[in-house]
This record gives structure tokens, sequence and C-alpha cells, in this order.
């Protein structure tokens, strides 16, 4: 950590003693949500009281971004769709835009070009942190966001200091930082700190940034290495402008840095620039269109510099295949093998497999009254991960129905076991149903699912839909139960988005009201010939053939259950 003497610390003090601090509602969201006892309505309810703040978080929650269908009418609704991660994010970013506005310039540095670097090398530092199993991908992202703060407050509390900077720097090809540190005797990331401090971050996290500034080896904390590594890593791409004007790190240096891997490069722009877009959409940041396609052309020429292109694309495909087949079995291990016979009804299920591997599962949890407890989930992600979390839910929701009849309750006590137990980026969402073959009464709830489908006998619909958030994202979430009478030749499909969201040629959802014409349309069939009428038609209208003789754009799994309810004679 760098150590500063009496007089850099009088003058940094009063550099920023004009400084605002941020925004009291930013400031207080920041509070509560870092807090592991959040309070959802203690949230909302400072969000409503800053009418600007909580129309942008409505705005954002209904935005096409998020891909909902129904609108969030009140500031808790909104929450709920965002998360807490989300959230935090949001009032940070506003209030950091507060401070550095991004327009104009910082001295002769456009500002949209600096909020595209640090954005970039917060983004890059969140991605190499997932691969540290000693640092936080989100410790990386805050960190990276901070890292860069330091030059606008300058530019706006000494602009004449830093244009002697920028100068110095140009003439003797220099770091920006080293220019400043010349001139003023501290470094930028000092001004960083000191408001990293004001804001009352983890110590942790300021003391990453500070050690930052040193040369950096490998007996470096692990979250300071990845901070330099990704801030080399954007400026050799190019992206955005951060004042530097010493060498730009070359090829080799990069790639000592990525392990050696062209491919990763190339991986690694894609994720920055999808992480970068996003971050600058949650707070209208005007980032100028186009801007990954010179550095995408850069990482891909980086790729060839490190050489053996070929056989390691050859490697990292073996290396993928290899994770889905063992994705796959997992999966495969997870379904059942037949379905429970149950007097007066009938069951089937269908799983057809993508082109990627999902966390797809379904099954059956007989109840000791003679109820059947019917579940069907969709894991977040795909791959390896996706599979292993699918795994820990349903031998958790399946340990829990046993003790746990309520679907509500079941869904909450998954909730909150998979919220400690997992990271902000795993959720899964589920529905539950609880089955009393006796009445053809239907006990249910719904964890952010996709509608299930219930008909009656002469074809009438309704859709059985979320009222809660999925599992995994807020911690003391209620899942509300309603009840449903299965009548005599009705039927009830779950499915999961695989195949109400798979697209045609023209991005054409599926969408749920050909699902339901299809199934009103085959009510008198079986349920395992109704479940392959819906595959049949899914594929169809992704291949744009009928009967589909291709699989048609089919990257997700499609997983359905059908149960039926058999007409009296």
């Amino acid at each position: 950590m760098v150590v500063m003497n009496t007089t850099i610390d009088q003058t940094l003090s009063d550099l920023l003693e004009g400084v605002a601090s941020l925004p009291p509602v930013a400031a207080r969201i920041l509070s509560l949500t870092t807090r592991e006892d959040c309070c959802l309505d203690e949230l909302a309810r400072v969000i409503a009281c800053d009418a600007p703040m909580a129309l942008r978080f409505m705005a954002l929650a209904n935005s096409a971004a998020l891909f909902a269908a129904t609108p969030v009418r009140t500031v808790r609704e909104a929450l709920v769709r965002l998360g807490l991660r989300r959230t935090r994010d949001i009032a940070l970013l506003m209030g950091m835009h507060d401070l550095a506005p991004s327009t104009g310039h910082y001295g002769d540095i456009p500002a949209v070009e600096y909020w595209r670097f640090t954005l970039a090398v917060a983004a890059a530092g969140s991605v190499m942190a997932r691969s540290d199993k000693h640092t936080d991908s989100d410790d990386a992202w805050l960190a990276g966001l901070f890292l860069g703060l330091g030059v606008p407050i300058l530019a706006r509390q000494a602009p004449a200091a830093l244009s002697a900077a920028r100068q110095l720097a140009c003439a003797e090809a220099l770091p920006l930082a080293e220019a400043v540190a010349r001139i003023l005797g501290f470094r930028p990331t000092q001004i960083a700190v000191r408001m990293m401090t004001r804001w009352e971050f983890p110590a942790e996290l300021t003391a990453a940034v500070s050690d930052t500034a040193g040369a950096g080896d490998q007996s470096d904390p692990s979250l300071s290495r990845i901070l330099r590594s990704a801030h080399g890593f954007v400026r050799h791409l190019r992206y955005g402008c951060c004042g530097d004007e010493d060498p730009v790190p070359s090829a080799d240096h990069l790639a000592q840095t990525m392990g050696g891997s062209g491919r990763e490069v190339e991986i690694l722009t894609r994720q920055v620039g999808r992480q970068v877009s996003h971050t600058a959409a949650l707070i209208d940041l005007d980032l100028v269109p186009g801007d990954l396609g010179p550095a995408l052309d850069q990482a891909r020429r980086v790729a060839a510099r490190i050489g053996l292109q070929g056989l390691e694309d050859a490697l990292v495909r073996q290396e993928l295949e290899q994770d889905s087949r063992r994705a796959r079995e997992i999966q495969r291990r997870l379904l059942p093998v037949s379905s429970p016979v149950v007097p007066g009804y009938a069951l089937a299920a269908e799983n057809l497999p993508g082109r990627r591997v999902s966390g797809d599962f379904y099954g059956y949890c007989p109840g000791p009254d003679g109820t059947l407890l019917l579940m069907i989930a969709d894991i977040a992600g795909n791959g390896l991960p996706a599979a292993v979390l699918a795994g820990n839910v349903q031998a958790c929701a399946q340990t829990l129905a046993g003790v746990v009849p309520d679907p509500g309750r079941l869904l909450a006590t998954v909730n909150q076991t998979l919220f400690e137990s997992t990271g902000d980026e795993s959720f899964a969402t589920m529905f539950l149903a609880r089955l009393n073959p006796a009445t053809g009464e239907l006990t249910y709830a719904n964890a952010g699912h996709t509608p299930t489908l219930l008909t009656g006998p002469t074809g009438g619909t309704k859709w059985l839909s979320a009222a809660a958030p999925p599992l995994g994202l807020l911690p003391g979430t209620s899942y509300p139960m309603h009840r449903e009478i299965l009548e005599p030749g009705g039927c009830l499909v779950l499915s999961t988005d695989g195949i109400t969201e798979i697209i045609d040629q023209r991005e054409r959802e599926f969408g749920r009201e050909n699902l339901a014409q299809v199934v009103a349309g085959h009510l008198s069939n079986t349920p395992a010939e109704l479940g392959q009428a819906i595959l049949q038609a899914a594929l169809a209208h992704a291949s744009g053939i009928s009967p589909p003789s291709i699989p048609g754009r089919h990257h997700d799994d499609m997983t359905l259950v059908v149960l039926k309810r058999l007409a009296t004679p």
C-alpha cells in the first residue's frame, strides 16, 4: 500500500474539500444493499423518497433489456425484478456519474472516452476474477470502477495541474498517473482511495486500488494484479482513453497476462463489450455505437500473434465438449426414468436436448397423503455449472418436499438455501404444483418460471403465471400459493422457456399463443402424444418446415411435463 507523508495528505484533503459525497439516497441504497439482512420494503421506501431515482428504477425494470412481458407498477416490484446487485450498481453509477459526468472533457480527454475505458476495465476485472478462486468478481468490478475516478476529480478541482500532467505525459511518453505524481506528489488512484474511504467501502477493496500504484509482482494480492492486468488489457485493445502516453502493452505481454491463450483474448473482449453496453444502459450513458469493432479486430490479431491458433481452438473445443458430456450426464441422471402411475390420470414428460446443455429438470414427489408434487425448473446459464447447480436445487427441493408440503413454503425454503449458498449470478426459476387426485385440486406456486398452461375439457385456457422472483435472488422472499381445479378431460402443461422462446428465421418466438393452440388441437391425445406434438410444432416453427427435417435454431433444452385428468365414463 502507498504510504503518504503529512504534506501530501494535507494536499489531498484540500483538493477534495469541495468534492461532494454520494447523494444521500444513493449512499443509503449502498448501505442497505451491502447488509445481509437487507429489507426490501425499507429499500423501496428509501428510493421512493427520491422521485427522479424512483422513476429511473421503474423505467429500467420495465425496459426491453430485462425481457419482461408484465410491467411493474411499484418501486418494490421494480427492485424484485432488478435484484439487489443491479440495484446497488445503479445507485453507485448514478452517484459517480454526478461526480464525473460523461459529457464534455477531462482536460483534453473526452469524458465519454474516459467512461468507456473505465467501464471496460471494471468489466475486464470482473471477468478475469471469475477464474481466480481468491477474488470475488463483484469486488473486481467495484474496484475497477473506482480505479479511474481520480482523473475526472482532478479535472474538476485542479485543471491546471491535470493539463500540465498531460503535457508531461505526452512529452516523455509516460503513464498519466506517473506524470501527475511528478507534479502533485501523488497519483490519481490516491484520490480514488480517499473517495472510497469517504463512502465507507470495505478496506480490502480500498487497499487493492491503492496497491495498483506499484509496479506489481506475484506477491501482490490477487485483486491488485487483476486490476493491473485489466488496465493493460483494455489499453492494448485501444478501447476508450485513460490519458496514458507510455507504449501500449505488446501482444507478447498481453499473451503472458492472459495465460498464453489467444482464444481467451477474443472471448474476454466479447464479454467485456457486452458488460460495458449493459452497464452503460443502466444510467443512459451515451457511448458511441460500434465501439468493439476495432477492439475485436485487435483481439483476433493478438490471437494470431500468439500463434498455434488452430491447435489452440481444437483444444478449447475438446475441453468444451468434455464439459458438455459431463453436464449432459448430470442432467440425464436428474430426470426420472418413468412417470408415476396415478389412477384417473395420465402423465408424461419430454426433454429434448439443445445445442447448449442447460439446467432444465423436472420431477415428481409422491406425498404420504396420496398427493403428488410435480416440479419443473430452469437454472440460469448453461453448461457444466448450470447442470451442477440443477442437481443441488433438485436435491434440496426433493429432500424438503417430504416435510414442507405447501408449495409456497417449499419455494421460500429453497430460495433461502440457494441465496445463502451461491453467488449473485446463480438463480433458478421453478414451478411446483401439488395434485390431490381425489378432487383434482392443484395447489401451486411459481418462482419466476415460464407460465404453466391449464386447460379445461372444452379447450378453455388459463396461464398460471409467476407472482414472485426466481429462486436465489432475494432473501426472505414469500411465494404466494394458489389453487385451481383440473377438471376431467382437462390437462396441465408445465414447460421451460426453451419451447416458448424458440425463434424462427425472422427472430419471432414460438410463444404461448402457439403452445395453447397445439394443446387445444390435441386434447383427445394421450399426454405422450401431446408432448410430441408440442415439440414438433416448436421445431417446425424454428426451421420453417413442417414436419421439421432439421432442428432449426434449437439452442436451448426443451422440457415439458403433461398431466391429463381422464374423462369420467
